[in-house]
């Protein structure tokens, strides 16, 4: 417009020269040309057009193969192309698809870039264009997505077994995509049976997982494994296996003899009854006198037979003691308590002496320093009677008696009774029966 201007001034210039009226028109005709090039120059100044403005927005929507790039842009009143420049450096090489847009505002700008390389960072920006020239955003990052890796999955250890039910455990490792898992158990390594699937999340490390089974078996083995799935795979762990528990009910106890000689073996039996009876670990419990201890275990454990039946010996028995069979299971079963009572041996030797009488003697064992010895005649009715009581004399580990009597015309049946007094440690011992004969004349 100003060329046009300037133009038209120079024509009116060379057309009125001459001075007169027509050079008053000269003057006023340069006079508005003046004035049109004043307004027109501001005027064309407010017209030009400015660079737009464009500001790098952060990436979305990543995947492995994809994104969604975003930026503002400010037209700044232009007509304005955006595109982005990405690439695996700031050096980018790749373009995205163009969009346009126009006015004075930002504008909010998303394009897709496609055909991306996973678990790859990428560098991007915005780069906005019109007449008045080409802006580019700041310089930004993103990372695409790893592709989905098969969860990790390790069979764990079994707890809170019982005759009929267990807890199975594992650790799963999600490896960052979504996962489920469950266990597969049964009687045989085919299996057969599996827990409800469960959620084991997104995370990157492995976590511990655990699913309780019940209705099995008393006394089975049982197979199990865990399994693990994601978008990636199924992976199964090892299988492992473990043994419910038997259900046992009770045990009983039986004893050869209740009183035994010192020195001398008591047997124990029993039997356990229930399911899975064979084969069980079971231990003969002793508590002896004076009965403060707790029991303790006596031996090694035997294993019972097919019908649950078992067999202890204590050979020598020297305390009065308490027995009880414990099973050795997890849920244990215990027998009622027996006493067997160790009774004080003691020895008898019949003597005749001179003037029709008779020495009684013997030693006792062990040792009684505060017992009594009785001699006992047995009376026609079979009733014994006591004939003499002395008190033993303590030799060493053992004690000695002596007892002197007038020997009756018509003989008769002897014996000794001991009574240890030693706080029940021992119980009363009695020697064998000793016949004396009927005196002659």
């Amino acid at each position: 417009m100003l060329e046009l201007i300037g133009t038209a001034h120079r024509r009116v210039e060379r057309r009125h020269r001459d001075p007169g009226p027509r050079g008053v028109f000269v003057g006023v005709m340069r006079l508005l040309v003046g004035l049109l090039c004043a307004l027109a120059v501001p005027a064309l100044a407010l017209a030009a057009p400015t660079p737009p403005a464009a500001t790098t927005g952060a990436a979305k929507d990543v995947t492995r193969t994809s994104a969604t790039l975003t930026a503002t842009v400010n037209p700044n009143g232009g007509p304005t192309t955006v595109r982005f420049e990405y690439g695996t450096s700031s050096s980018y090489g790749l373009t995205s698809a163009q969009k346009s847009v126009d006015g004075t505002d930002p504008v909010a700008v998303e394009i897709a870039a496609s055909g991306l390389t996973e678990a790859t960072t990428y560098h991007y920006r915005a780069v906005a264009t019109n007449a008045a020239g080409e802006t580019r955003g700041a310089d930004r990052t993103f990372k695409t997505a790893s592709a989905p890796v098969a969860p990790g999955v390790t069979t764990g250890g079994v707890h809170d077994v019982t005759s009929s039910s267990a807890t199975l455990t594992g650790q799963v490792n999600p490896n960052g995509a979504a996962t489920r898992y469950h266990f597969e158990y049964g009687t045989t390594s085919r299996l057969g049976s599996r827990t409800p699937d469960q959620d084991a999340g997104t995370g990157k490390s492995a976590s511990r997982v655990s699913a309780p089974v019940s209705g099995l078996a008393a006394n089975d083995r049982i197979s199990y494994r865990l399994v693990a799935t994601n978008a990636a795979g199924t992976r199964r762990g090892a299988i492992r296996s473990f043994t419910t528990d038997r259900a046992l009910l009770s045990a009983s106890i039986q004893l050869s003899a209740t009183r035994v000689l010192y020195g001398d073996g008591v047997t124990v039996k029993g039997r356990l009854s229930g399911t899975g009876v064979s084969r069980v670990p079971v231990v003969l419990e002793y508590q002896p006198h004076p009965f403060a201890e707790p029991f303790r275990q006596l031996g090694l454990p035997v294993g019972t037979r097919r019908d649950g039946s078992y067999r202890f010996t204590i050979d020598p028995l020297l305390l009065t003691a308490r027995l009880r069979v414990v099973s050795r299971t997890r849920t244990a079963v215990a027998s009622p308590v027996a006493v067997v009572h160790c009774a004080a041996r003691v020895g008898l030797i019949a003597e005749r002496l001179r003037g029709r009488r008779v020495r009684f003697r013997g030693t006792v064992r062990p040792a009684a320093p505060n017992g009594t010895a009785s001699l006992q005649r047995q009376a026609p009715g079979g009733r014994w009677v006591t004939v003499r009581r002395v008190r033993v004399t303590p030799d060493g580990a053992r004690s000695r008696y002596a007892i002197q009597v007038r020997a009756r015309r018509a003989g008769g049946v002897y014996r000794v009774l001991v009574a240890p007094r030693d706080g029940g440690a021992r119980a009363r011992g009695m020697s064998r029966e000793r016949v004396i004969a009927p005196l002659r004349g």
